[in-house]
This record gives structure tokens, sequence and C-alpha cells, in this order.
């Protein structure tokens, strides 16, 4: 698919999440059962707690290099989708009831316009009340 990008790095990202846990729960398993006057489960313990804490010091840098440096903030973008966020409404339904936050997020959605836009719009609050 042309200009597809691939999250490859939230994929090892995903995957470094999995093993860790794994380990994790394998750690948390062997613990439960065993002695620790007489640490037979140590040698596993410190294999997987090794395993972990390689994978995460290998994996960090190569994530912050390859997926989250050079990642700029659209504010315009950002600004807008916070102020057409539907939960927005939330404070609508405290204010006037949940029938009327959902009117209100309907509206805005179908209208494609913001929260507040669309309170005014149905003429539940005016303005002013609005923040505008």
């Amino acid at each position: 698919m042309p200009g597809k990008i691939n999250p490859v790095m939230s994929d090892v990202a995903n995957q470094v999440y999995a093993q860790v846990s794994g380990n994790y729960v394998s750690i948390s398993i062997l613990m439960e059962g065993a002695e620790p006057d007489i640490g037979m489960a140590y040698p596993a313990v410190l294999k997987w707690l090794y395993e972990s804490f390689k994978v995460i010091e290998r994996t960090i840098p190569l994530f912050i290099e390859n997926c989250i440096e050079g990642i700029t903030v659209n504010e315009d973008v950002c600004r807008r989708h916070a102020k057409s966020s539907g939960s927005l409404s939330t404070v609508i339904s405290i204010l006037y009831g949940y029938k009327e936050g959902s009117r209100v997020v309907e509206h805005a959605y179908a209208q494609n316009i913001t929260i507040k836009e669309a309170v005014v719009q149905l003429g539940i609050m005016d303005i002013d009340e609005a923040g505008y």
C-alpha cells in the first residue's frame, strides 16, 4: 500500500512487553512454591530477570531512536481533537441531563463541529456560558 508506515517499533515494544510479562509470571509461579531458605529457584529467577533487563535495555534506545525522536506535535490538530471530544459532553450531562449530553455529541459529530459550537447551536448555552 503506497505511503503505508509499518509500526515495526511498536510491535517490537509489544513483543518485549510480552516476554518480560511472561518472565514475571514464571517467576511468580516458581516463587509461590519455592522454599526461600533452600534457594533452588534462584538460578531460574536470576536467568529470567537478567533476560528481562537485557531485552529492555536493548529495546528502549532503539524505540527512542526509531520511533520517538523526531515526533512533532501539530498543536492545531490536537486542539481541534480536544475541543471536539465527545467526553466534553459529560459536563453537559451533569449540568443538563444525560439526554442533552447525548444530543450535543450527536449534533457535534453530525455537523463536524466542536462541543462548544454544538451547545451554542442547540441553544443549551449562550456564547458567554460556553466560554467563548
